[in-house]
């Protein structure tokens, strides 16, 4: 038989030690994969709240980047995004299962009106009676009413609380999914306005290197190489224009699409504003209490939770049920008959009923349940192992994010440096033509890719935020 309570998982969970759920309230190393087969799986799933992730709308991990733009953007997906109001509309609809199981704590009432003409045929009584001819007026109420004496309502009642808490986390993972994804966007279309600016003003710097080797050309100083070198270098840049712009179209147009509206309600966009500033955050190390925020962590919880109360109810088969059901109604031939001291007749009946036998129909739903049950905390476990994984790598790529676009951003500036040395240098005629195109191209990539790497880290935040639920104090 299944025993046990899983109160809460206060456990450390560092790489390399799998976790395995037991009927003694702890998360452990899995020591033999054998014995987690054969353990017992806990018939009831309790959730620590103070484990819970907030509300995502009160969370608001997104304000540590500063941009009230973003801000601004994640507020009306959050009021217009179709999945969030669809997932809503899910919580809604579970509850309205919940009310539909509680309406059989109260009995069911139902009215009644009737009116019969009967004609008896005198042939049918004897030979020498007449045909007769009579009315029935009646008025009736009954009611039928099943006494959850035995718990059967409350514990399908537990399941439709569990499926509850199992949409509003639904919910709350839809609401991270999207704000991360806006934020993403809203980010990458920031960092593509940033290479846009640059390739610009590159293509002044650019310009104004050709007509310095276009003036030394005629003047007779240097071949037409470096006017064709530095020709190339200005169209090489300009290639890059059309593609940066569709980038930007299609993070407004996807921008559009995650706040349910119009690209041309969001033209504001249009005007480039600066990156954000990396934020310095992390937690200070990863362990199973912060993961079980995650929005599908507890949906497992609950989906888990409502997996074992489902076994309850399958127990609850064996039980007897106690039902009441009764009548009042008031007869006669005539309807003013209907109200008169001999028209009342009533029923009044309780009802105990046991199955003693059902083919073992019972045992089999029983164990079925608890099949389900145990398969469920597989599941679960999977979910958990997976959520670490996720964290565990989200974290990782931010740190090596962070590191790449400091030292991008050293070389970008070390770059810029060197193209003003050979630009010197050639005006000079101490260097040749061949040094200029090679700095001017490696400033251009080096910057590029120091916007790039700032970019990425800012989305890496944003993917460690979604990977662990939300944002976090620190500690």
């Amino acid at each position: 038989m299944l025993i046990g309570t899983i109160q809460s998982l206060h456990a450390e969970w560092h790489v390399g030690d799998p976790v395995v759920l037991r009927p003694d309230s702890t998360a452990r190393p899995l020591e033999d994969d054998s014995v987690a087969r054969s353990s017992h799986t806990p018939v009831e799933w309790n959730l620590d709240r103070t484990e819970m992730q907030p509300d995502p709308k009160v969370d608001r991990w997104w304000e540590s980047f500063g941009d009230t733009t973003l801000r601004s953007l994640i507020d009306r997906g959050a009021d217009a995004n179709y999945n969030l109001l669809a997932a809503s509309k899910r919580i809604e609809a579970a509850r309205s299962v919940l009310r539909q199981t509680q309406a059989g704590y109260f009995p069911q009432l139902s009215a009644s009106a009737a009116y019969a003409r009967q004609g008896t045929a005198g042939k049918s009584i004897g030979a020498d009676v007449a045909s007769s001819q009579s009315n029935l007026f009646s008025l009736g109420l009954s009611m039928s009413w099943e006494i959850d004496v035995f718990g059967r309502i409350a514990a399908q009642a537990k399941v439709d609380k569990a499926n509850i808490k199992a949409s509003a986390a639904d919910y709350d993972a839809v609401m991270v999914s999207l704000a991360s994804n806006i934020a993403q966007t809203y980010l990458s279309l920031r960092m593509y306005q940033a290479e846009l600016d640059v390739a610009l003003r590159h293509l002044d710097s650019q310009r104004e290197i050709l007509k310095i080797a276009e003036t030394r050309f005629e003047c007779g100083l240097v071949s037409k190489l470096d006017v064709v070198q530095a020709r190339m270098v200005v169209n090489s840049t300009l290639s890059t224009l059309p593609g940066l712009y569709a980038l930007i179209d299609s993070s407004v147009n996807s921008l559009a699409l995650l706040l349910a509206t119009t690209p041309d309600q969001l033209e504001f966009l249009r005007i480039p504003s600066p990156l954000p500033e990396v934020p310095v955050v992390g937690p200070a190390e990863l362990n199973i209490n912060l993961l079980r925020r995650r929005p599908d962590v507890a949906e497992a919880e609950q989906q888990l939770a409502a997996i074992a109360a489902q076994l309850g109810v399958a127990k609850k088969d064996f039980l007897p049920t106690l039902s009441l059901t009764g009548s009042i109604a008031t007869e006669g031939q005539r309807a003013g008959d209907l109200f008169g001291s001999r028209s009342l007749a009533y029923s009044v009946a309780p009802t105990l009923s046991w199955t003693i036998f059902d083919g073992l129909a019972r045992n089999y739903r029983v164990a079925e349940a608890r099949a389900n049950l145990e398969a469920e905390t597989e599941s679960y476990n999977l979910t958990l192992h997976t959520a670490f994984r996720e964290a565990a790598n989200a974290l990782a790529s931010f740190n090596a994010a962070c590191i790449e676009a400091d030292l991008d951003s050293r070389v970008a500036a070390d770059s810029e440096e060197a193209l003003e040395l050979s630009v010197d240098r050639y005006r000079q005629g101490l260097s040749d033509f061949t040094n200029v195109v090679d700095a001017q191209m490696s400033y251009l990539e080096y910057q590029n890719s120091s916007i790039v790497a700032k970019g990425k880290a800012l989305n890496s935040l944003v993917s460690l935020y979604a990977a662990m639920g939300g944002g976090w104090d620190g500690e």
